[in-house]
């Protein structure tokens, strides 16, 4: 009698033991999105809860956002039976333009989802945006030669927008865009920035605009090419056969 108490006992230990597991939850869903920012609201932040919803300790071994822009400390790594950690998430979003979605892992005992993962969603709107992109390559350049970059401003926002200070690199670029010229509403203005390469190799420019618009208060237009030398070519000495 003795012995199938106890052998009761160690099934019903066995059998508890089983069903004891951590689980992990995310407070209002794995999903939180911002909707529309601006670059000035940056960086965004929000605090999200997790909680251990299981019957045994939860331990946090690893909090991974997708990429450098997110930050989230998490105040405690070992939650008890339906205790609740904070995550202090931060997203930088001064590069992005557009709709972005990031991520956050998290990897912890619990035996049905060892990685869980947070989706932060924004989509960050610049009412003065370069066209197609903001990163412009020309690939026919050649020393002493004229070569031309075409890019187009457009206006996507429903006020004026003037430009109030212009800066380049290098000094001698001409840029068909001045100071004090207004961008109305639904407007795109066509570009062009000019210059002669005085050297062969890598070219690197840029263009910074200002604006009295505080969501675009500056715009980057970034200028890359290689210079050829035409003459260096013609004059190299053929290999012999």
């Amino acid at each position: 009698m003795k012995k199938f108490a106890l052998m009761l006992s160690l099934i019903f230990a066995i059998v508890s033991c089983g069903y004891s597991q951590p689980k992990l939850e995310v407070i209002g869903g794995n999903n939180y999105d911002w909707g529309t920012t601006y670059p000035k609201d940056s960086p965004l932040k929000v605090k999200i809860k997790i909680k251990n919803t299981g019957n045994d300790i939860l331990k946090i071994y690893e909090v991974k956002p997708g990429c450098g822009c997110t930050t989230a400390p998490l105040d405690k790594n070992e939650l008890k039976q339906g205790e609740e950690a904070t995550l202090d998430i931060s997203l930088n979003i001064s590069n992005f333009t557009g709709s972005i979605t990031k991520s956050i892992r998290i990897t912890s005992n619990d035996p049905v989802n060892k990685d869980t993962y947070i989706y932060l969603k924004t989509n960050v709107f610049r009412p003065l945006i370069v066209q197609p992109n903001s990163n412009i390559t020309n690939s026919d350049m050649s020393l002493n030669k004229e070569a031309t970059y075409s890019f187009q401003l457009k206006n996507q926002g429903d006020k004026a927008i003037t430009i109030t200070y212009i800066a380049h690199s290098p000094d001698d670029l001409v840029v068909n865009i001045e100071k004090g010229q207004t961008i109305a509403p639904n407007q795109v203005l066509s570009c062009t920035a000019r210059l002669t390469p005085k050297k062969a190799g890598n070219f690197n420019g840029y263009i910074r605009l200002s604006t009295d618009d505080p969501n675009s208060d500056n715009v980057y237009i970034n200028l890359y090419g290689v210079v050829k030398d035409s003459d260096a070519i013609l004059k190299a000495p053929v290999p012999a056969k």
